[in-house]
């Protein structure tokens, strides 16, 4: 399945990535793939729940483009298309596309800037593509799937078994199913993804609610759901025996799924911290000099001098976390936000969640709310589970077995010995027939 659509596409999916990853673990699958809607926000934690349960993980993103972009106009016609992260290149194409959707143009990307960052992507046109629109007009359509081979690395042309409410909308998507399978077939290959956006198939109102709640209108369905292969072909199978080139097409895309997911090398590193670095000669001893004016300025005969040695512990606690994690950039970088602002008359708050339990940041004028007399834990902000990174481990025994940890698991041994994973590189206690638990 490449079709998921978790909680992190608000107000449409819905699902923890955990979840998702369970059940597909749960119906013996190999790989998955999410494809949000203009968003790439659940990319770390798809990754790494998949990565925790053996999973190959595909990261994808279901694009809004907008067709004959003309910047005069208030409204763009817009279309969707689908794409996959086929390398390294390729994520930093998705990654600078979704930039565009989300900050340049305010939720779309014009489909000539989108054709300059295919390089790395796998493309699949879907159900509300420009392709299906001009699908009556053989030339146009040709010619599009001609810019699109030349500007992606594959392009798929894809096949949902979804079952519209509305008779139009189902008669619609079927024609249009019929039309490639008769015209466009051999042209580009099909391949099969049904848009999940809820885990099973009695949840369905959750995506009608979510709807609602956004004043969204949205087509409705009964089946979008995480649908094994096995679902799949029976979604429609009251026409296949009258249909063949239908069964055909299905199997076919269902193998080209597996095609596709062969074609990932990517894989989204979260072993170092991709914080960008300040940009002067020595952030650490600006961020000191910083610190030394903010203190003079907040602290210096503004508080009770009998209070002060409680506050200078503090800020030398709070930089024992922040020095040695190299996290000065990143109070250097809110640091001069916030002076931006101040400077051009941007209104700015006195500071939300919490980060107002940093009386380092309360220094640096980042926030405005001195933790002290409020009781306000640094810790809730930045502690060192939080901040430090999780490691993969892999083990392999004598007989070829390859085991993958992360270091906060447990591990217990022959005998009955408990160790973290982190410490198993070090013992001598493993064999073939040790048990992992989970913390």
């Amino acid at each position: 399945p490449l079709g998921i659509h978790d909680e992190y596409e608000m107000m449409n999916g819905s699902g923890a990535c955990s979840l998702w990853v369970k059940k597909a673990k749960f119906l013996g699958l190999t790989a998955l793939g999410v494809c949000d809607l203009n968003t790439l926000a659940s990319s770390i934690s798809f990754k790494t729940a998949c990565s925790k349960s053996g999973l190959k993980s595909i990261i994808g993103e279901t694009i809004t483009v907008a067709r004959n972009y003309d910047k005069t106009k208030e409204i763009q016609e817009t279309f969707e298309l689908k794409l996959y992260v086929l390398n390294d290149e390729g994520w930093g194409n998705l990654l600078y596309i979704s930039k565009l959707i989300n900050v340049d143009y305010h939720g779309f990307i014009p489909a000539d800037k989108l054709y300059e960052y295919g390089n790395g992507l796998a493309l699949v046109i879907p159900k509300e593509s420009e392709f299906n629109y001009v699908i009556d007009d053989y030339d146009a359509a040709v010619k599009l799937l001609k810019k699109y081979k030349k500007s992606f690395d594959k392009v798929f042309y894809q096949i949902d078994t979804v079952e519209y409410t509305a008779d139009s909308l189902f008669k619609k998507h079927l024609s249009n199913i019929d039309k490639y399978i008769s015209n466009y077939r051999k042209k580009v290959k099909p391949i099969t993804i049904n848009d999940a956006y809820y885990l099973d198939r009695e949840e369905k109102d959750l995506k009608t609610i979510l709807n609602k709640i956004t004043g969204k209108a949205a087509p409705e369905t009964a089946d979008q759901f995480l649908k094994t292969a096995k679902e799949t072909i029976e979604s429609y199978a009251e026409w296949l025996e009258d249909v063949e080139p239908l069964f055909e097409v299905i199997v076919e895309g269902i193998d080209n799924t597996v095609v596709l997911a062969n074609c990932v090398s990517f894989k989204l590193d979260v072993s170092e911290r991709k914080i960008p670095k300040f940009e002067v000669k020595d952030p650490e001893a600006k961020f000191f000099k910083e610190l030394e004016k903010g203190i003079e300025r907040k602290l210096i005969g503004k508080i009770p001098k009998k209070d002060m040695p409680k506050y200078m512990e503090r800020i030398e606690t709070e930089c024992q976390l922040i020095v040695p994690n190299d996290l000065c950039s990143y109070f250097l970088i809110l640091w001069d936000i916030m002076n931006y602002c101040k400077k051009n008359n941007i209104m700015v708050g006195p500071g939300r969640g919490s980060v107002c339990g940093s009386l380092v940041a309360y220094c640096l004028d980042i926030t405005q709310i001195d933790p002290i007399p409020y009781k306000l834990y640094f810790e809730r902000f930045l502690n060192r589970q939080r901040i430090e990174i999780g490691k993969e481990i892999f083990v392999e025994l004598e007989n070829g077995n390859k085991l993958h940890f992360y270091n906060d698991e447990s591990v217990i041994l022959k005998g009955g010995k408990k160790i973290k994973a982190i410490d198993l590189k070090e013992t001598d206690d493993i064999d073939d027939n040790f048990i992992k638990t989970q913390v």
